[in-house]
């Protein structure tokens, strides 16, 4: 098994974060198998064919109490440079220079989600 990569974030809008502690934390693990995960319906052509380049590395998102929040995507874009590209489980699409960015958006827009949830997978 991989050890995810931990990275700190601004604490989303809704976090009853202390002022001494400035820090949302989210566990990127990194996914073998992205054709295993449900995309957005409104996931636009262009971004679709950047993430399903050779060299897109993809993530799954999860925070506190077990939630799998999101997919974090990295991908280079010709003009913009490396670029990260986030959404989550209502379809949200955020895409931004920097990871944390992204995961701040997504962050937001899921706080409501169960403890233990998971990102919907496709099957068949």
């Amino acid at each position: 098994m991989r050890l995810p990569i931990r990275i700190s974030t601004s604490p989303p809008s809704f976090s009853p974060t202390a002022d001494d502690d400035m820090s949302f934390y989210c566990d990127l693990r990194e996914i073998a198998d992205r054709a295993s995960y449900a995309m957005p319906d409104s996931l636009p052509a262009e971004i679709a064919e950047a993430l399903s380049r050779p060299l897109t590395v993809a993530y799954s998102v999860l925070v506190s109490e077990d939630r799998e929040i999101g997919l974090l995507f990295c991908h280079e874009d010709e003009e913009e440079g490396l670029m990260y590209c986030a959404f989550d489980p209502f379809g949200t699409i955020t895409r931004e220079p920097a990871a944390n960015e992204a995961l701040w958006t997504i962050a937001n827009t899921t706080r409501d989600l169960p403890p233990g949830h998971r990102l919907s997978r496709v099957t068949g």
